[in-house]
């Protein structure tokens, strides 16, 4: 009897885990219009401008959720990208961050050229060097980086230009972007539309024709002790 009991609370828990599975992506929207309901009660500014961008905001959360093709490296490969964890030497408070170092190199199978998230799907950077045990990791912080992004729901092309704070340069004025649009990858060089930040402070740009706006990233450096390194891209 107590057997019988173990089997059918197990069983009942797998049923649990594999409901909670399916529905995930019902259950971001279900909370997601919970927590519009409940603002838009509460704050008498939240007007209907606010509402379609939270919304959209979770529509795009949802669509990760079923989507995500991340794995972890420790696990089978059911997805399209492989992720490599890999811890980040500390230079704190002499790193810049426009470069890092981290404890994997060639030893462990990566290469030059391999994307380095900070999160799943936010793109932190690219492996510049390679040696046995470490690699030196060009972060979107190097004044150097360029390179193609989209921005807001309109997917308006722009270029991502680095340095100590991240601006995206040539948006035509008359695009339709605002403050917390989100900037994501068009670079063949990453997977597509891993995410970059939030664009705020619009204002001129490099010259007359175009805006630029800044790139508020979606993680602080200081908190960043490991990363994912993607090592099946290009594959």
């Amino acid at each position: 009897m107590k057997s019988f009991r173990v089997f059918v609370t197990v069983t009942i828990c797998v049923l649990i885990a594999a409901i909670l599975f399916i529905w995930r992506v019902p259950l971001v929207r279900f909370f997601a219009n919970m927590r519009v309901a409940l603002v838009g009660s509460t704050d008498p500014s939240f007007d209907y401008r606010s509402f379609e961008k939270l919304h959209l905001e979770y529509e795009a959360l949802a669509v990760r959720c079923a989507t995500s093709t991340f794995v972890s490296d420790a696990s089978v490969v059911s997805g399209k990208y492989r992720v490599k964890e890999v811890k980040v030497f500390s230079l704190y408070p002499f790193n810049d961050y426009a470069s890092i170092s981290i404890n994997a190199g060639s030893a462990d199978g990566l290469k030059e050229g391999m994307p380095v998230l900070a999160a799943p799907e936010v793109l932190l950077g690219k492996i510049k060097t390679v040696s046995r045990t470490k690699s030196e990791v060009e972060t979107i912080f190097d004044p150097s980086w360029k390179s193609t992004v989209s921005v807001g729901a309109g997917r308006v092309k722009a270029v991502l230009v680095g340095g100590a704070t991240p601006y995206v340069d040539l948006l035509p004025k008359n695009a339709s972007t605002t403050a917390g649009d989100a900037v994501l990858n068009l670079a063949p060089e990453f997977p597509m539309d891993l995410l970059l930040g939030n664009a705020s402070d619009f204002r001129e740009g490099s010259n007359a024709l175009w805006l630029r706006a800044t790139v508020d990233p979606l993680f602080k450096f200081e908190d960043i002790d490991r990363v994912l390194v993607v090592t099946n891209f290009p594959s």
